[in-house]
């Protein structure tokens, strides 16, 4: 049995299809750079300020144990804590990541001695994991871009700041990692912090 030929001009038909799709999705990430640059210079008002919507965000989840590895082998590992997925953008400095880090150990998930959600980490184990695909954008087409994270050169020192002051245990920044968990509850919320 014979298999099927794909016509030439179908074929050359796919290709500029495809090529098509790459212009649009590029086109994309640069009117996201170009608008997230304007919204950093004015401000949502058009007045010049430090004001955006983009903020260093963490992914916080309550969990009973996680552990980070890097190439088979385990980095860091946590009980009873907090695993955070921690996002830079380009406009963060040391006080959006210190007072996120602040919002986070003040965060009141744990269950108190009547059993409310009521108790900050206290005692408990924090492990911290950079996440740059926090501010992925996939509100046009398929493949997400990336432009409002933060290049590694500004988002690594605020990363570990952020680290430190949460005495949190880390991950490998900017390595691929195997991140395992087990949320509790569960238990899971997105923080951010404005700039002022």
């Amino acid at each position: 049995m014979r298999g099927s030929v794909v016509p030439a001009e179908h074929a050359r038909g796919e290709e500029a299809r495809h090529e098509h799709e790459d212009e649009q999705q590029q086109g994309h990430e640069r009117e996201t750079a170009e608008g997230d640059e304007d919204l950093l210079q004015h401000g949502e008002d058009g007045h010049r300020s430090q004001a955006t919507l983009r903020a260093v965000r963490a992914l916080v989840q309550r969990v009973t144990r996680a552990a980070v590895r890097v190439e088979d082998a385990e980095v860091a590992s946590i009980g009873p804590g907090l695993l955070v997925l921690l996002g830079v953008t380009h406009a963060d400095g040391e006080a959006q990541a210190d007072r996120l880090a602040d919002k986070v150990r003040a965060l009141r998930v744990f269950a108190d001695a009547e059993g409310r959600m009521n108790d900050a980490v206290g005692e408990r184990e924090v492990l911290c994991v950079s996440q740059f695909t926090l501010y992925g954008d996939a509100r046009k087409g398929n493949r997400p871009a990336y432009v409002a994270a933060a290049h590694p050169e500004h988002a690594e020192p605020l990363y570990e700041r952020f680290c430190e002051r949460l005495g949190a245990q880390r991950g490998v920044f900017g390595a691929q990692m195997a991140v395992e968990l087990v949320n509790d509850g569960p238990v899971t919320l997105m923080l951010e912090v404005e700039h002022q």
